[in-house]
């Protein structure tokens, strides 16, 4: 968990994001749930990665006084992304960003009122096709560079940044968030298991240079991936 040295640094009116792959919400939903519970304030956005939700059961996991929207696959099971925003904070889906592409990129985005800042999740399935996921993030950071607007995305990208200097792949990607001034604001292993530890979770933003970002790599037992954070120095304002 946050420490409770941290925790105070942190406070209610600020914009906040936090990513968790869940690993499933039917299986660790009480454990996502506890972990909120846990936390001395409350997070605006909460974006999820392998939501494993369907069609039929996507009603079963809301949250008090939060809104959930999420994408499902339809073609087979696994996957998924959602957002969890609170009642108050008004937004608009930005559906013109989101990607469904399985096998490859699963996304969600919505654009926060105020703050006006775009906030999105992405699921980069494990083994899938690192070059053609390059290729449409690429189009994709184009695409919200050109509105000229704030954008925080978090995601379980499956690609390992400690790996960078030794894998080509991984190398474009860097050079690809790089190139559209986007930036990852966490820097250590996010899975860590008894043989590896791997950087896969992150939360990547282009405006690293205009607010104060405090991130977080939270200790907590919801899968065998750490929930990421930030807050950042902007209010949100209740609708």
């Amino acid at each position: 968990e946050l420490s409770s040295s941290t925790q105070t640094d942190l406070n209610d009116t600020n914009f906040s994001l936090l990513h968790v792959n869940c690993r499933g919400l039917y299986t660790n939903f009480q454990n996502l749930n506890a972990l909120l519970d846990s936390l001395t304030f409350s997070i605006p956005v909460i974006a999820i990665t392998e939501t494993r939700t369907n069609v039929e059961n996507e009603n079963n996991y809301g949250i008090p006084d939060y809104n959930f929207l999420v994408k499902s696959r339809s073609h087979k099971t696994g996957g998924g992304v959602g957002l969890y925003i609170l009642n108050h904070i008004a937004f608009k889906m930005r559906d013109d960003l989101i990607l469904d592409l399985p096998d490859v990129f699963e996304s969600i985005f919505i654009e926060l009122v105020s703050p006006n800042i775009i906030v999105g999740c992405v699921y980069r399935p494990p083994n899938s096709d690192l070059t053609l996921f390059n290729g449409i993030f690429d189009t994709l950071l184009s695409k919200i560079n050109s509105g000229k607007q704030r954008c925080y995305i978090a995601g379980d990208f499956n690609i390992n940044l400690l790996k960078y200097e030794q894998h080509d792949a991984t190398a474009n990607y860097v050079n690809c968030i790089f190139s559209h001034s986007f930036f990852p604001c966490i820097n250590r292993p996010t899975r860590i298991t008894t043989s590896s530890a791997t950087l896969i979770d992150n939360i990547i933003t282009n405006a690293c240079f205009e607010q104060t970002i405090i991130p977080a790599i939270i200790y907590s037992d919801i899968s065998d991936h750490l929930p990421v954070f930030v807050q950042v120095s902007l209010t949100c304002v209740k609708q």
